[in-house]
């Protein structure tokens, strides 16, 4: 197999493997080989296919911040198909992913420099925890996406690794019936990918260990805040007006105690419900 490198969009025509550049599911990024994570083609029997850029640059960085707060998480997404991290070979292994965007990251991002084929599953933007128990990351969408891309001929062998938090919706043994290669369990979270490649795609039983810390529980507290923000604001801006209120009619003295001390006690019990809650989970 071979590479070009070639940053800039691709010419009109070419072909391209699993091609999603008709669908646009991120802004900016009418195509796979367009977009900012990846650069130029590779080569495979099958047609061509975009190489990941493994390291996550400021872009990225930003549509995770901007995520995590709650701002276009419905868009947040990668066009599903194959793509290449490294230099794979028809003996690197493959790599089943959702293409929400974040979970595509946390997985590209821990291959580093190794050589591995990426399948992206359309589950319509959702993780592969959520999108497993809503059946998008699920056997019909890896078979539907094995056959189409042709995987096949693309990879001598017949094994594609799965997340483990996917196992609920992908049935082993109806992929193998239906496509002929086996689906192999990896580990909960993506940094263990590295570890689990060098032991020939075998998960340890701390690999398959969910565990929750503060500081897990904590990246929740954006995107909680600015979920109920407009509500919190609108209740606290009621409070406001309504503390001016007197028998003796609107009193900008009592608007100014009474008004402003009650609506910051709304947004500070919102404020401290939003982040003690999920701090306080066990």
């Amino acid at each position: 197999m071979t590479s070009t490198r070639d940053p800039e969009a691709p010419k009109a025509g070419r072909a391209s493997c699993c091609d999603a550049s008709t669908i646009r599911l991120e802004p900016r990024t009418p195509g796979r080989a367009r977009a900012h994570w990846t650069a130029g083609v590779v080569s495979t029997p099958v047609g061509e296919v975009p190489p990941l850029r493994t390291g996550l640059g400021p872009r990225d960085r930003l549509g995770t911040l901007m995520v995590r707060s709650g701002f276009g998480r419905s868009r947040y997404r990668v066009p599903p198909g194959l793509y290449a991290a490294g230099s794979p070979t028809s003996v690197s292994p493959v790599l089943l992913s959702a293409n929400y965007k974040l979970s595509f990251d946390h997985l590209r991002s821990a291959l580093g420099e190794r050589d591995a084929w990426v399948l992206v599953l359309d589950t319509h933007g959702i993780n592969v925890r959520c999108a497993a128990g809503k059946g998008t990351f699920g056997t019909t969408e890896v078979v539907r996406r094995v056959r189409a891309c042709g995987l096949s001929r693309v990879v001598a062998h017949h094994k594609i690794a799965a997340p483990q938090l996917g196992a609920p919706g992908v049935a082993a043994h109806e992929v193998r019936q239906a496509t002929g290669f086996h689906v192999v369990y990896g580990p909960v979270r993506a940094k263990d990918l590295p570890a689990f490649l060098d032991a020939r795609m075998t998960a340890t039983p701390e690999m398959g260990r969910v565990r929750f810390r503060l500081r897990d529980w904590l990246l929740r507290v954006p995107v909680e805040l600015t979920t109920g923000a407009r509500q919190a604001v609108a209740v606290a801006a009621a409070l406001l007006a309504l503390g001016g209120l007197s028998s003796r009619g609107f009193s900008l003295a009592a608007l100014a105690t009474m008004g402003v001390t009650s609506a910051g006690l709304a947004l500070a019990s919102y404020v401290a419900a939003q982040v003690l809650g999920p701090a306080l989970l066990p």
